[in-house]
């Protein structure tokens, strides 16, 4: 399936032809259901994840979403998604179930086959560099890529200032990692938080960790482009969740993992 960047064409009438359709972005929320029509972010799942320190049968939820890339098996996500060292470090098994809701696999099921983190979160998780991608393997049951069942959404580098939307499972109350919410404000780089950016007046709550942050993104379409993952968030004693969620800045760094994790 190709990635749908932009506007899209409607066919209105046969001596018309073709005119745009205006793009719909989501409304302001704060870790609202997701409006939009399911399929235009089926491209977004729940990431379930086992550490070799966590009990057997126990696992840990993330979010995460297919971004483009040559080998048509590449995630995003972030970094304390895939590699802990209170856990015992890097995951020793994961899956990821795009289009997740209440328990079903629509589009199948993907296991991990290699992650990509930075040197830099493995040896002292920094907070600047809590991004991840890994490859997966192919639905064991079709045999097909997950880019080829749900799409992609490209990825952009550099900083993060201006409308953005964040999407994720959170799964700690209020919220119970069986839908996808999303929170659709304005985000900037905010210093005192690192070098990463902020996203003011979302509740996310655990489980949304990995999610993207997606510029331009269309409620009909799916178009979009991804410029950071949640990773972090701010409580204000107001509420059970953050006031702001975090994302590491798609620097360099990033780049560099992207364009190694791509072609795996």
């Amino acid at each position: 399936m190709a990635v749908i960047r932009g506007l899209v064409g409607a066919l209105v009438s046969a001596a018309v032809a073709v005119v745009p359709v205006r793009a719909a972005p989501p409304p302001p929320a704060s870790g609202a259901q997701w409006p939009g029509r399911p399929e235009a972010v089926r491209a977004v799942g729940r990431l379930f994840v086992h550490f070799p320190r966590l009990p057997a049968g126990q696992t840990a939820a993330c979010s995460a979403t297919v971004v483009d890339a040559a080998s048509r098996d590449l995630i995003s996500t972030a970094a304390h998604c895939l590699y802990r060292s209170e856990y015992g470090g890097a995951a020793d098994w994961a899956e990821f179930v795009p289009g997740y809701r209440h328990g079903a696999r629509p589009y199948g099921t993907y296991r991990l086959r290699r992650a990509f983190t930075d040197r830099a979160w493995r040896r002292r998780e920094d907070a600047d560099h809590d991004v991840a991608f890994a490859a997966l393997a192919r639905d064991p049951v079709t045999g097909r890529h997950v880019q080829d069942v749900v799409g992609a959404f490209p990825v952009a580098f550099g900083a993060v200032d201006g409308p953005v939307t964040a999407l994720g499972f959170p799964a700690a109350p209020p919220y119970d990692g069986e839908t996808l919410r999303y929170c659709a404000h304005r985000a900037a780089a905010d210093p005192a938080a690192g070098r990463g950016a902020t996203l003011p007046h979302c509740g996310f709550t655990e489980g949304a960790s990995g999610g993207p942050w997606i510029r331009g993104l269309d409620t009909a379409t799916g178009g979009g482009v991804q410029v950071g993952v949640d990773a972090d968030g701010w409580t204000d004693g107001r509420g059970p969740g953050p006031a702001a969620v975090y994302s590491s800045v798609f620097g360099a760094e990033a780049r560099a993992l992207y364009e190694r994790a791509r072609r795996a």
